[in-house]
């Protein structure tokens, strides 16, 4: 057990090292495009098909693309709201992000995913979200 969360520091120091050195040798633009990708998604499935199995990952993999969903709508409710010149945008921000994203989660839990829908689940939000 405390192998494995040393190994899971490893490989996030090793990240954060990685994103660095691209930013600060090709440009912070390739750098946060690289971070944006969802290598996060990538460590937490791997992780979790080292200490629960492959077959539990996978199950968990379809969920994670239904679930990205819902971080749409979090960073996309910070972003609308992000705009208002208030004294506590950061706050109001924050709480109406964390509650768009949870407003989607519960209305995602409504649904039984497997990977087809999640797939069409996942390229119809970004058809959608690429539009606004």
């Amino acid at each position: 057990m405390i192998e494995l969360i040393f190994i899971k520091i490893l490989f996030s120091v090793a990240l954060i090292l990685i994103l660095t050195l691209i930013a600060e040798h090709l440009s912070p633009k390739a750098s946060g495009i690289l971070a944006g990708i969802p290598t996060g998604t990538a460590l937490l499935l791997f992780f979790y098909g080292l200490e629960h199995g492959a077959e539990f990952a996978v199950k968990s993999s379809v969920f994670n693309l239904a679930g990205m969903v819902a971080m749409h709508f979090f960073i996309f409710a910070y972003y609308k709201t992000s705009v208002m010149n208030t004294k506590l945008n950061i706050f109001f921000s924050s709480v109406l992000a964390i509650a768009a994203y949870f407003i989607a989660v519960l209305i995602l839990k409504q649904f039984n995913f497997n990977i087809y829908s999640a797939l069409i689940l996942s390229i119809l939000y970004l058809t959608f979200f690429s539009y606004l």
